[in-house]
C-alpha cells in the first residue's frame, strides 16, 4: 500500500499517531529521570532536579560550605517547613561541621546524621522521587557533595486551620470538635478518644500527583481483619492521578456505584468514628479533607445523630421516631397530593376537598405542575443559600422562600395548600441527620410525584416496591443496607429505630463484631 502525500485524512492520522508518540515517549523520559538515583556529584544532583521542577518557584536550593570546604545544598519548600528551625536546627550546625581528607563517600551522610538530627527526625534518600516527595511531605533534604545520597530532615510545618465546630452534623449535648483538612490533627481527635494500643492506624498512599495519605483505622479484637484487609486491597487498587476529598475514594472503592444512596457513612465528627470502631466497623481518614469515612454503613445508621447516645433514651428513641416520619413524609407527601388531587378525590374529606378546590380555582396548572415548579423553585433557592457567605445564605434562603412562595399565590400560578405540602416536606428533609441521605432523599422525592402524576395511588406503590427492592439489593461491605431490619437481626433491635438504655446494651452489632460481641460485662445494671 502506497502512502499518498496529498491525501489529508492520512496525514493526519499520521501527525496524530507520532504526536502521541511523542508524548508517550516524553512521559516516559520524565519517569525514567524522576527514578534516576542520586549521583555523588552535587552539580548533576541540583540540574536533576531543577531540571524537573523547572516551574515550580515554591522550591529553594540553599549552598552552604562546611569547614574544610566541603560543599553541599540543603533542598526544601518554604510552604511547608519551619524555617527557624531548619536555619538553626540545619544550616548552622552543618556550616560549623569539619570533613577531614579522609571522610569519603557515604561516611559523610553518617556523620551529619549522628551531628545534626531534628526533632522530627530524618531518613536516607537514595532516589530523584524520594528527595520530591520528601521535600513536599515537610523535610529539608541535605545533600553533599561526593556523596551518592541525601539526608531528609524533617522540620515540616503545616499550614491549618484551627479545631472548628463540625458543620455537617451539629450537636446541642455532646463534644462541638470537629475534623479539619488535616490528617494528623484528625488522627488525634480520635486517639484522644481511643487511648487503647488496639486502635490501630495503617497507612495507605493514593493519587499518582497529589500522594494524598490514606489512614484505615480499626480496633484490634473488635474490627474484622477481613473488613480492614478488604479495605486495604481496594485502596491499593486504586489508580488515579489524585485524590483531593473523600468522595474520590468512595465512588471508587463502594460496591454498588450506581445509586444515589450512600452505602458508605462520610462525618465530620471525631466521636462517630469513635463510636464505630467501637461497634466494630473500620474506618478512612483522607488527608487534605475534614470528612472521614465509616464502614460499613447502613441506612438505620445514617438516621441516627450523634446526639442521641448524649441523651435520655426515651427522648433520644422518640427523635428517631420522629425521624423516621420525616423520612417517609419526605418521599411519599408531595406525590400522595398529586394522586389524591388528581384521580381520588373522593378519598379527600368533603370539607378539606371545598376549601381545596376554592383555593385551585384560579390555578392553570395541574397538581402535578405545582408541585414540580415549587420542588424545583425551591430546591433552587437553597442550592443558591449554599454558595453564598454563610450570614447572607441564611437570609437569602429564609427571604426567597417567603417571597417566591407569597408571590406565586398571588399571581394565580399556585394554590395556597401546595405551599404548606412543599414547605413541609423542604423542612422534613433537613431532619434526616446524614447530609448525604438527605440529598438521596430529596432527589428521590421527583420519580414518586410523577408515579403519582401517571397511575395515582398504584404509581406510587409500585414506585415504592421498586424502592424497597433497590434498597434491600444494596451492600455496605458485605453488610446488607437495610440491616438490621432486613434481613431481620433481632439481636440489634434494641438500636434500631428505638434505642433501650446503655445498661441494656450488652453486646456490640452482630453485623460487624465478628472477633468480639461482648461490649460490657456482667456488673452493670440490667
Amino acid at each position: 500500500m502506497r502512502f499518498d502525500p496529498n491525501d489529508a485524512d492520512v496525514l493526519d492520522a499520521v501527525v496524530s499517531e507520532s504526536g502521541d508518540l511523542a508524548d508517550a515517549i516524553e512521559e516516559m523520559l520524565f519517569e525514567r529521570r524522576l527514578k534516576a538515583k542520586l549521583s555523588s556529584s552535587l552539580t548533576e544532583n541540583v540540574q536533576v532536579l531543577k531540571g524537573l521542577i523547572h516551574q515550580a518557584a515554591d522550591m529553594q536550593f540553599t549552598d552552604f560550605t562546611c569547614q574544610g570546604g566541603l560543599k553541599g545544598q540543603v533542598v526544601y519548600d518554604p510552604n511547608f517547613v519551619d524555617y527557624e528551625l531548619m536555619a538553626f536546627g540545619i544550616l548552622e550546625p552543618l556550616t560549623r561541621m569539619t570533613f577531614s581528607s579522609s571522610d569519603t563517600g557515604v561516611s559523610y551522610l553518617d556523620v551529619v546524621a549522628k551531628t545534626v538530627t531534628p526533632i522530627g527526625g530524618y531518613h536516607k534518600v537514595e532516589s530523584v522521587k524520594e528527595v520530591l516527595d520528601s521535600v513536599w511531605y515537610g523535610a529539608a533534604v541535605v545533600m553533599l557533595e561526593g556523596t551518592a545520597g541525601a539526608l531528609a530532615m524533617d522540620v515540616g510545618k503545616i499550614n491549618k486551620r484551627g479545631i472548628s465546630r463540625p458543620v455537617t452534623e451539629q450537636v446541642v449535648i455532646g463534644p462541638h470538635d470537629g475534623f479539619i483538612e488535616d490528617g494528623m490533627t484528625n488522627l488525634s481527635l480520635i486517639r484522644q478518644r481511643l487511648r487503647t494500643p488496639r486502635f490501630w492506624i495503617g497507612r495507605v498512599t493514593v493519587g499518582r500527583e497529589t500522594k494524598t495519605a490514606v489512614y484505615v483505622l480499626s480496633l484490634y479484637g473488635v474490627t474484622d481483619d477481613q473488613l480492614v484487609g478488604e479495605i486495604t486491597t481496594r485502596l491499593n487498587g486504586i489508580q488515579i492521578d489524585g485524590v483531593l476529598e473523600s468522595n474520590y475514594l468512595v465512588e471508587i472503592m463502594r460496591s454498588d456505584k450506581w445509586t444515589i444512596f450512600p452505602t458508605v457513612m462520610r462525618t465530620d465528627r471525631p466521636d462517630r468514628v469513635a463510636a464505630a470502631l467501637l461497634e466494630g466497623r473500620a474506618a478512612i481518614v483522607v488527608d487534605g479533607t475534614p470528612m472521614a469515612i465509616i464502614v460499613p454503613a447502613t441506612l438505620p445508621m445514617l438516621m441516627t445523630a450523634a446526639s442521641d447516645y448524649y441523651q435520655n433514651w426515651l427522648v433520644a428513641s422518640l427523635l428517631r421516631v420522629v425521624r423516621y416520619l420525616a423520612l417517609f413524609s419526605s418521599l411519599l407527601i408531595p406525590a400522595l397530593y398529586v394522586a389524591l388531587t388528581t384521580y381520588h378525590q373522593e378519598a379527600i374529606p368533603t370539607p378539606l376537598l371545598l376549601t381545596m378546590a376554592a383555593a385551585r380555582s384560579n390555578v392553570p396548572l395541574p397538581s402535578v405542575g405545582e408541585v414540580l415548579i415549587l420542588m424545583v423553585m425551591f430546591d433552587i433557592i437553597r442550592e443558591a443559600g449554599a454558595r453564598v457567605p454563610t450570614g447572607v445564605g441564611s437570609a437569602l434562603t429564609i427571604g426567597g422562600t417567603l417571597v417566591v412562595g407569597d408571590a406565586a399565590v398571588k399571581a394565580g400560578i399556585v394554590s395556597s395548600p401546595i405551599i404548606i405540602v412543599v414547605a413541609g416536606i423542604v423542612i422534613a428533609i433537613f431532619a434526616i441527620p446524614s447530609y448525604d441521605l438527605g440529598l438521596a432523599v430529596r432527589f428521590a422525592t421527583y420519580p414518586f410525584i410523577l408515579a403519582g402524576a401517571l397511575l395515582g395511588m398504584y404509581g406510587i406503590l409500585f414506585m415504592a416496591i421498586a424502592l424497597g427492592l433497590h434498597l434491600a439489593s444494596l451492600e455496605s461491605f458485605g453488610v446488607p443496607f437495610l440491616s438490621p431490619g432486613a434481613p431481620p437481626r433481632l439481636s440489634e433491635y434494641k438500636d434500631f429505630v428505638v434505642r433501650v438504655p446503655w445498661f441494656r446494651q450488652k453486646t456490640r452489632p452482630a453485623s460487624t463484631a465478628y472477633p468480639n460481641p461482648v461490649r460490657q460485662g456482667p456488673g452493670n445494671q440490667t
